[in-house]
């Protein structure tokens, strides 16, 4: 189950992140850091409602995904240019 608040933290180079901390299905201790409190209250609260209704999709079941296997480019679409432009 998710946390009831993120936690502050303060980073290496000195900025300050939030860190939502929550426990999986299984009880495993998963975090996410946000640059925004209101941010990672979000992520816990979304977490909490997906875990509730049995949505959750465990992200590391997800894997990582290349740029090139996103599938095909998209087209170019050409510029809006004003009319007697070319």
């Amino acid at each position: 189950m998710a946390t009831s608040n993120p936690r502050r933290k303060l980073r290496q180079d000195g900025t300050v992140a939030w860190q939502a901390r929550y426990r999986d299905p299984d009880g495993r201790q998963r975090a996410k850091e946000f640059t925004k409190k209101v941010d990672a209250e979000r992520f816990l609260a979304t977490t909490r409602a997906d875990m509730a209704r049995g949505d959750w999709i465990n992200p590391a079941a997800l894997g990582a995904t290349r740029t090139n296997d996103r599938g095909p480019e998209l087209p170019v679409v050409g510029r809006h240019l004003s009319p007697g432009r070319e």
